[in-house]
């Protein structure tokens, strides 16, 4: 009878349970990402600063691709209806195919200087937005949405704050952050419009605007992430800004709120968080509720990743926080489980960064944390069982792996 040899990595106990995984220094110390998805063959994809790491379902890296050979880093990615990934660096677009593979490029001068959001049309086109004004028009600087087609020649552009303002400086910029493809086909767009005033704008399938929305909520109020409800309003997150009578900081409050299909608001929620509390992305929830991910202050000054849960009304139903031990989260994403897949930062100290991958239940809750090291040369220095012997190796039992840069991993040996 043939045997079947398989090796099973497993770091936490059971197969597809819930984890916390760091993966050290793959930016040099500068964790940056800006989203993750769950895959299609039901792994997950995380969009770094430098590129792409493909995990499993346990938080196993399956593969990284640098791409730190190009100008800048990685703005904003998603995965696309061919398997394969799109993804941004300032003012250039990448195709990938499944394996991170460039398929094609479109450096344009066209395009704005900071893509931060990107959305496939359902032609396999894509939206983009991002701002203009950083390194061509300093003069201007506005939020640019850009249409363009399944290979990234543009169709059309539209600038939904061009209406309102014209600046004369940088310190008075517009900042896009999130673009949403809505129920009937057209665009909302969220961000910030100078420097006190969030905002939203809605387009049309051709590129014009429909309307456009400022915010103020105290002293200042950044819009970063937007989502439409089945009821077809919008909801939107980001942060609020106490200030002083000189106009300095002195606090900052979580904000999320929600607005009917023209853009006025219905409810707000304002959440502290010590002296700063933000968040950068909401998702709706299969209950009608929302996931919202970002940081808050603890009382040691530490700023943790912060995971809220909130009802359809924007009322708490649970929060957690994770860090290491600071941390923050810019991710996160509902599994079909209704558990959440969270991305972001986690700090040891103020230098020394890794990207954080978080698997959680559906009530935000973990069963393990591992370390993953980026050095992929280490070498096995000794094999032991669980009561710390020396051993060649037991099928069929867990053993302990110890590599020459000080790691350990747990196996087993299936026969």
């Amino acid at each position: 009878m043939k045997k079947l040899l398989l090796i099973l990595l497993i770091p936490m106990i059971g197969s597809g349970q819930e984890w916390i995984r760091i993966y050290n220094n793959i930016n040099e110390n500068f964790p940056a990402v800006s989203n993750i998805q769950q895959t299609f063959d039901s792994n997950f994809i995380v969009f770094t600063g430098i590129g792409l790491m493909k995990i499993d379902i346990n938080g196993d890296t399956l593969w990284n691709k640098d791409y730190s050979f190009l100008d800048y880093l990685i703005g904003y990615g998603i995965q696309t209806s061919d398997g394969g990934f799109i993804l941004s660096n300032f003012c250039s677009l990448y195709k990938l195919d499944n394996l991170g593979n460039i398929e094609w490029t479109k450096p344009d001068s066209t395009f704005f200087g900071d893509i931060r959001s990107i959305e496939e049309t359902n032609d396999g086109g894509y939206i983009l937005q991002g701002n203009i004004g950083r390194f061509k028009e300093k003069s201007f600087n506005a939020i640019e949405i850009v249409r363009v087609d399944s290979i990234g020649n543009i169709l059309w552009f539209c600038r939904p704050t061009e209406n309102f303002v014209i600046v004369t400086g940088f310190e008075e910029r517009s900042s896009g952050y999130d673009l949403d493809i809505t129920n009937n086909g057209n665009y909302i767009s969220a961000g910030s419009q100078g420097l006190e005033n969030g905002f939203l704008a809605k387009i049309n399938q051709v590129g014009d605007t429909i309307w456009t929305k400022k915010y103020l909520f105290y002293d200042a109020t950044t819009i970063t992430s937007v989502v439409e409800n089945p009821f077809g309003n919008f909801v939107f997150t980001g942060y609020v800004n106490i200030e002083d009578n000189d106009g300095l900081l002195l606090y900052r409050k979580l904000l999320i709120a929600e607005t009917n299909t023209n853009g006025d608001v219905i409810w707000t929620k304002i959440y502290e968080g010590g002296e700063r509390a933000e968040s950068y992305n909401i998702e709706i929830t299969n209950d009608g509720g929302y996931i919202i991910c970002g940081s808050k202050q603890l009382p040691n000054n530490e700023d943790v990743l912060w995971l809220l849960k909130t009802d359809s009304q924007g009322d708490t139903l649970w929060t957690r926080t994770f860090g290491n031990p600071f941390g923050i989260g810019f991710a996160v994403k509902q599994l079909p489980n209704n558990g959440y897949i969270i991305t972001g930062a986690a700090y040891q100290n103020s230098y020394d960064g890794s990207i954080i991958v978080i698997k959680t239940n559906q009530n935000g809750n973990v069963t393990s944390t591992s370390n993953i090291p980026a050095n992929t040369n280490r070498k096995i220095e000794k094999t032991v069982d669980l009561l710390g012997r020396e051993t060649k190796g037991t099928k069929n039992k867990p053993l302990l792996y110890l590599y020459d840069d000080g790691k350990v991993e747990k196996r087993i040996i299936l026969e």
